[in-house]
């Protein structure tokens, strides 16, 4: 009978340690942490505002908060109406009470008026009140896209291009001429950040001046000064790569060679599509197959082939011209912006006669507003939440079982003890 105490007394003793610690994970922390008092927008630009809070403390001012949930509207968000505001994403980790915060929030739409409403969560589950409700307004665009890396490229004795780049979408124009005046233009209306502009009809061995133009989506123009370009003689090859001078070759005068060229399949980017891959075939010209680094191959600056390329590929190339090329559909999409309906693809790469692109124009299908992609993520985040507050109240109720086991191997202790040993 002793040693049947000495168990129990034993097993009592352990369920009073973990009872006795049981509590600190579900009944240490039951207070919410302070509401944020100050949200603000700070600043702003044409298609972002700054936000800035002081954080707030997990218990009063002190401690750290576990997340945020910071939410915004396009209309006014009223007290008591913060949860039916589109949910942002993206919030900071929090920073200790009393420390200042800052959060920018991007591809919002110009001179518009947006909403901003927050709350916090510590680690224990506690929700906070929403903080004070805040606006902030984007501004006016005023400045004109900034005009760089602009270049003459592939000039033969006749003809040539215009390349250059802008920060933000906006029209291309050239006019060039053999003077200051000009009197030659080529146009192109769509909104790009890729330039290139034809020039032909030229003269050999003739300086051209040139000046170029590009207009934003509101109306805010860029002019370049003026620069220059000089054709080849008649007697000169053309120039199909830029980037080496000494690839140049004397050669009797001829109609232009050509220039690198692709073709992507499918030919639409649907970004409803569950396909895996999209492939390209690469026809090089002649004079500029050999030595292709086929690591500095990127589609639009940052997309790579998936495929491993063998030393054989280099030997199909220099035979045939052709390079067959395979991405991930998913990273080509990622580079589609909202609200478009046609992008251009741009494969750039290096040989051993020097820098080359080609390009292809694809349409896109299924394609969403700036709109729809929040409210999707905005389904995709309220969906986590949810299913995070399941496990936790599953995990929970295994532990309040736990506890009453305990309870109820303590009270038998008890009755046990009593029967034995009578006061």
């Amino acid at each position: 009978m002793f040693r049947f105490l000495r168990i129990l007394q034993t097993a009592a003793l352990m369920g009073a340690l973990f009872v006795a610690r049981a509590p600190a994970v579900d009944a240490a922390d039951t207070a919410p942490p302070d509401p944020v008092e100050d949200l603000r927008a700070a600043t702003s630009t044409d298609a972002t505002i700054t936000l800035a809070w002081t954080a707030p403390g997990d218990d009063g001012k002190s401690g750290t908060v576990s997340s945020y949930d910071l939410r915004m509207a396009a209309y006014k968000i009223l007290t008591g109406e913060e949860l039916t505001a589109p949910i942002v994403g993206g919030e900071p980790d929090p920073r200790p009470g009393g420390e200042t915060q800052t959060m920018e929030v991007k591809g919002l739409k110009i001179q518009t008026k947006y909403w901003f409403v927050m709350k916090s969560q510590d680690r224990a589950g506690n929700i906070a009140k929403f903080s004070n409700i805040a606006m902030g307004e984007t501004k006016l665009d005023t400045t004109g896209p900034l005009i760089e890396k602009v270049k003459a490229v592939d000039l033969t004795h006749n003809s040539g291009r215009i390349v250059w780049v802008t920060h933000e979408p906006a029209t291309s124009e050239l006019n060039y001429g053999e003077t200051e005046g000009y009197g030659q233009r080529a146009l192109a209306s769509s909104l790009v950040t890729e330039h290139s502009l034809p020039v032909g009809g030229l003269a050999p061995d003739t300086t051209y001046h040139y000046v170029l133009k590009s207009i934003d989506q509101y109306g805010n123009a860029t002019e370049t000064v003026n620069m220059t370009f000089q054709t080849l003689a008649s007697s000169t090859a053309p120039i199909i790569f830029s980037g080496h001078t000494n690839a140049q070759a004397t050669a009797s005068a001829g109609p232009p060679k050509p220039a690198a060229s692709i073709v992507f399949s499918p030919t639409t980017i649907n970004l409803k599509s569950r396909a895996t891959w999209m492939t390209a075939v690469l026809k090089m010209p002649a004079g500029g197959r050999a030595g292709m680094k086929f690591d500095a191959l990127r589609v639009n600056g940052t997309v790579k082939p998936t495929q491993a390329f063998a030393a054989s590929t280099q030997t199909v190339l220099n035979r045939y011209g052709t390079l067959w090329l395979r991405f991930r559909r998913a990273d080509i999409a990622a580079l589609v912006p909202y609200e478009v309906s046609a992008l251009i693809l741009t494969l750039t790469g290096e040989t051993a006669t020097g820098t080359f692109s080609a390009a292809q124009t694809l349409k896109v299908a299924n394609n969403i507003t700036q709109a729809e992609w929040e409210r999707q993520q905005a389904l995709k985040k309220e969906a986590f939440e949810k299913d995070k507050a399941k496990r936790m109240s599953a995990v929970q109720k295994q532990i309040d079982a736990l506890k009453q086991q305990l309870e109820a191997l303590m009270k038998k202790f008890e009755s046990l003890q009593a029967e034995q040993f009578p006061l």
